[in-house]
């Protein structure tokens, strides 16, 4: 066995030390992106905020869905009551024309003494969703029963939040 001065090493030992010191390197780095990679993208059907731009006062939830090019977007996919998922935002529900012009005939109604019932305050009719039960936010007094930190209904009524049993209710 030959013993060198740290001086006088020969350079084909040097030379593929560094070699595989630099693909161990690239290597490392290739598994970082590959990982950040699978965490990080966007998948059809994911819960996403938009941006500002793309914001609808009337939207409850919104998830990625492709567009007419393919490319995936955020997107309401629940609105509030009276609203349904138009494209890329959320349209007024629309009576069928042909309901309003069907005549129906008038019950004959027997006149009856009655007293005045006290009208009752309209309650709020709650989203046809099991997590959502209001469509105020957490300005308005709404919160997320069974989570304290959760303030929005998109993330209280998250694919976590309906598995835990999360329900956005308003005080």
């Amino acid at each position: 066995m030959n013993y060198y001065p740290m001086n006088q090493i020969p350079r084909q030992q040097s030379s593929k030390k560094g070699a595989i010191i630099a693909m161990l390197v690239v290597f490392l780095i290739l598994i970082g992106v590959g990982v950040w990679y699978f965490l990080f993208r966007k998948a059809e059907g994911e819960i996403c905020t938009p941006d500002d731009k793309l914001l609808d006062a009337n939207a409850i939830e919104y998830t990625y869905k492709k567009d007419s090019d393919d490319k995936l977007m955020c997107m309401p996919s629940l609105c509030g009551d009276g609203y349904e998922v138009s494209g890329m935002t959320c349209a007024v529900i629309e009576n069928n024309p042909e309901e309003e012009y069907i005549e129906e005939e008038p019950e004959e109604e027997e006149p009856e003494e009655e007293e005045p019932e006290e009208e009752e305050p309209e309650e709020e009719k709650p989203p046809p969703d099991a997590c959502l039960l209001t469509t105020k936010k957490s300005e308005q007094g709404a919160f997320c029963e069974g989570s304290s930190y959760r303030k929005t209904p998109e993330w209280c009524c998250s694919d976590y939040g309906r598995a835990k049993g999360y329900k956005w209710k308003a005080k």
